[in-house]
């Protein structure tokens, strides 16, 4: 029996293996992950968001925003998706905010690869064009105009400004 040539093989397969988790691991680096919902910030903006239903503004609790997280307006019971919109604002370099591809629902999404200390400033009147009235005398100029989700008629729509806590 030649053992010079088995022990080669198994030598061969080891380098294999290493190489294989090598390049597993450089492909896992450049496709991205879909971020999670984060239960702390969706309870403490749900809470917030019940308390001003029929209009005002309150601020949360504090909560941390996890690293890879979203937070975004299908998340919400009671409220349709479209009268939700979310904003940033001493924490842009932090957190991204956008509108779903079809218009259909806004996301707050964490950007940093820690977690996040913050806090949300809830708005919510009784159409779009009160809401950016209220947001103007607030100092508040949102990056996604809620006219634009929300519309001018009477249909309840509500702004999660999400600031350093």
């Amino acid at each position: 029996m030649n053992s010079k040539g088995q022990h080669f093989s198994v030598f061969e397969l080891l380098i294999a293996a290493i190489v294989a988790v090598a390049i597993l691991y450089v492909l896992l680096q450049i496709i991205p992950t879909d971020p999670i919902i984060d239960n702390e910030a969706v309870s403490a903006i749900s809470n917030s968001l019940s308390a001003v239903k029929a209009g005002g503004n309150t601020y949360t609790t504090d909560f941390k925003l996890k690293a890879n997280s979203m937070v975004n307006s299908k998340n919400f019971e009671g409220f349709d998706s479209q009268s939700i919109v979310f904003d940033v604002g001493n924490l842009s370099n932090n957190i991204e905010v956008g509108v779903s591809s079809d218009g259909a629902w806004t996301y707050a999404k964490s950007t940093k690869s820690t977690e996040v200390n913050a806090k949300a400033n809830v708005f919510c009147e009784i159409n779009g064009s009160s809401l950016n009235d209220t947001l103007e005398v607030a100092g508040i100029e949102p990056q996604i105009d809620p006219i634009t989700l929300c519309g001018e008629e009477e249909y309840r729509c509500c702004l999660v400004h999400i600031e350093r806590a």
